[in-house]
């Protein structure tokens, strides 16, 4: 009888704790209507320290970006502004639901928008199931109702792409002697198609970040044929066709996400355009505080384009005064000022159709499933 009596209290206590965390989420982030921030995506949203390969030898996971960043990405700053804790990766965090509630961080430097088979690389699917992993312990732990109250309260953030192009694909361009267009809608499709399997878990607050400007990043500017590089924008030096291959991906994504939003009742889904953003600052850097825009802070080589920002790689003096931290990922400073226009929209109006302080205050009782979903289990 006494150990019946404690599994019971000890039962009644877990809930007790999950329902306090529930219900203060809504008094935690200034009366926005958001529970959480849950985060999918590639070294634009993650420095390393998820390693979550559970079917994988740790010796077989490539470690080599442990130390990829020194900086405060996007997603970190829009949590900020959201009042929420600082969003932990998903590893380690899996089985703590109370923690989870108010977001996870599913990315890893090394991801990608398709399946490659290489070991190096974590997937879209993959990060996919692991978020619906999530979201089905939070019917288990809580009850159907107040889960998907909670998931269609809380904000989902996508950015990734930019390995499927750096790393799959655009080394054989000079092989091959040709672009593909048809590469981009291959990429849009597979977004899409993990859009679709969000909304299915009750997710209905989706912002999608597009891929910037590699052209101009410091990698590829120390790799590619100087032949191929052109002056553009005031003199600033890009790769114009990956730049073209870019923005053809970007603008075939807006627009099917545009035709997603219209197919799906009750979705609210955000492009958030980085190319514009970066862009405006590589080709007008003095008014923003930059003076460097095609060199890396961390990095060694031409344009300190290689190797990935490490232990053991040189940091620039002024970080601030970069807009490239290393071979292709944005400087803090940047990160500051993308986040500053993905939340209020800025003199660009980077995001479409609205921006993330507006998604945010979209309340979760306007795009919640019919009531007849609504029955707890």
């Amino acid at each position: 009888m006494g150990n019946l009596l404690r599994r019971w209290f000890g039962g009644v206590r877990v809930v007790l704790i999950l329902l306090i965390a529930f219900e203060s989420m809504g008094r935690s982030n200034g009366h926005l209507p958001v529970s959480g921030l849950f985060i999918l995506g590639d070294s634009s949203v993650n420095c390393g320290n998820n390693l979550f390969f559970p079917s994988l030898p740790f010796s077989l996971v490539d470690t080599s970006f442990l130390l990829l960043c020194n900086t405060t990405l996007v997603p970190d700053l829009l949590a900020k502004k959201l009042a929420l804790r600082p969003v932990p990766p998903f590893s380690g965090q899996s089985e703590n639901v109370g923690r989870a509630m108010q977001g996870l961080n599913f990315g890893v430097p090394s991801a990608t928008i398709l399946t490659s088979g290489d070991l190096d690389y974590v997937s879209l699917k993959q990060q996919i199931r692991y978020a619906l992993n999530t979201l089905q312990n939070f019917d288990l732990a809580l009850g159907r109702r107040r889960a998907r109250r909670l998931i269609s309260s809380s904000i989902f953030y996508l950015s990734m792409g930019a390995h499927d192009y750096t790393d799959l694909y655009y080394p054989d361009i000079y092989v091959a002697g040709s672009r593909h267009p048809e590469f981009a809608h291959i990429l849009v499709g597979e977004v899409t198609r993990a859009m679709k399997d969000l909304y299915h878990a009750n997710v209905r607050k989706i912002i999608v970040a597009g891929i910037g400007p590699l052209g101009c990043a410091p990698r590829f500017l120390s790799e590619s044929d100087p032949d191929s590089i052109n002056s553009t924008n005031g003199g600033i030096k890009c790769e114009d066709q990956l730049n073209d291959m870019i923005q053809e991906y970007n603008t075939a994504l807006s627009l099917a996400l545009k035709n997603l939003s219209s197919e799906l009742p009750h979705l609210r889904i955000t492009f958030c355009d980085v190319y514009k953003g970066l862009m405006k600052m590589i080709s007008n850097p003095q008014p923003y505080g930059f003076k460097i825009v095609n060199k890396a802070c961390c990095g060694v080589e031409n344009y300190g384009g290689w190797d990935e920002c490490g232990a053991k790689e040189p940091m620039c003096e002024d970080p601030s005064t970069h807009v490239w931290w290393d071979g292709y990922n944005p400087s803090e400073g940047a990160n500051h000022l993308l986040a500053d226009w993905v939340w209020s929209g800025g003199p660009l109006g980077i995001c479409s159709p609205m921006k993330f302080q507006q998604l945010a205050a979209t309340s979760s009782l306007m795009i919640v499933q019919q009531p007849e979903d609504w029955q707890d289990p």
